[in-house]
């Protein structure tokens, strides 16, 4: 039943032994959010309070996070436009693009 409470959690396992590595705490309720890994070796999800999340595939450890004021129920993609990489989430009915800045700037 979707009705009662829950505590939503993400969980990295061992694809060789099915071991646990570790559990990372999403929230409470039903986490809706994408996961996207990246070769720069981050994973990308969302929290259930609408934290926007950068974390360690190997340890699960929080990397980066931002807070979009509401909750995300969608996947991140990636793309790179001149040379540039972006990170894109959507939230409500807004899109968010973040980047790392370039050495000139």
């Amino acid at each position: 039943d979707r009705g009662l409470y829950s505590e939503s959690v993400l969980v990295g396992i061992d694809y060789k032994t099915g071991e646990i590595r570790w559990k990372h705490e999403i929230g409470p309720g039903e986490g809706s959010a994408g996961l996207m890994a990246t070769a720069g070796n981050v994973l990308f999800t969302a929290d259930t309070s609408g934290n926007l999340l950068g974390l360690s595939p190997s340890t699960g450890e929080t990397l980066w996070h931002v807070n979009l004021g509401g909750r995300v129920a969608n996947s991140p993609m990636t793309y790179r436009i001149g040379g540039k990489q972006y990170l894109i989430f959507g939230c409500g009915d807004s899109l968010y693009a973040f980047t790392l800045p370039s050495k000139k700037e």
